[in-house]
């Protein structure tokens, strides 16, 4: 029931921020985005107290990372309710890439690689590298370390600093995407599920090299507000579309039994 609940809050939530952004009716976008804070927030807590009540496991940094996701989400959503007020675009520009770190970086990014831990190997129908547990383990501080970094670099108008914060968490990406190698080595891409997910995966890195590129070369932050909702765009229909695909190509049958 309290599942069902915080599902219900988390939808109730979608639709008045979505209901509210076309139309302009800021209070719906700041009601629905504490809606889905709260719902979030909620789960992360129930995740807390099962990670608390279990034995010790050896892929209890899986949890840990939903955790990490589930708390950038009230973040993000606060830089995102901000944004439906009328700021200068100086502004705009700092809280879209703050907004942008949060939810794309935090809250999507660290679900991904908490999930494609055990996933991704699941997928390719092969064992997962044996290193897999530990690089999750070593590469989330440094993913959180360098989405810190980010966030305050955008919000303080600190171009470098957010950039390097931006090259944290790639490098912290990169050192957990190592276990993702070894089984592709293993086994090779023979159905469509995997080879979505690794073109998911390209375009992210696609979009990553290009949100650096332009927070290196984007002279203000009211220019970066005109030009990062084409980056934008890669990471949702590149990226996140190609994952959804991908993985629900090859969860939905194994549901259903075929």
């Amino acid at each position: 029931r309290r599942q069902d609940a915080r599902v219900a809050l988390l939808a109730v939530g979608s639709v008045l921020v979505f209901l509210g952004v076309p139309l302009t009716a800021w209070p719906l976008v700041v009601v629905g985005a504490t809606a889905v804070a709260g719902a979030v927030v909620w789960h992360a807590v129930h995740l807390v107290a099962v990670l608390r009540a279990a034995l010790p496991s050896r892929f209890r940094i899986v949890t840990r990372t939903y955790v990490a996701a589930a708390l950038c989400l009230p973040v993000g959503a606060g830089f995102g309710a901000a944004l439906a007020f009328g700021l200068p675009e100086e502004w705009k520009g700092r809280l879209l890439i703050a907004h942008m770190g949060a939810n794309l970086l935090g809250w999507v990014g660290l679900t991904v690689t908490g999930t494609l831990v055990t996933f991704w190997p699941t997928m390719l129908r092969t064992r997962m590298d044996d290193r897999a547990e530990m690089l999750a383990r070593q590469a989330l501080p440094i993913q959180l370390g360098g989405l810190t970094v980010l966030v305050a670099g955008a919000l303080l108008g600190w171009t470098p600093l957010a950039l390097a914060g931006l090259v944290g968490y790639t490098a912290g990406l990169v050192w957990w995407g190592r276990a993702l190698v070894r089984p592709l080595r293993a086994h090779g891409l023979r159905e469509f599920a995997p080879a979505s997910v690794l073109a998911a995966l390209i375009w992210a890195a696609v979009g990553l090299v290009w949100t650096g590129w332009l927070l290196a070369t984007t002279p203000t932050w009211a220019d970066l507000a005109d030009t990062i909702p084409t980056v934008a765009g890669v990471f949702a229909v590149g990226f996140a579309a190609q994952l959804l695909s991908g993985a629900l190509s090859y969860l939905i049958p194994s549901v259903m039994g075929g």
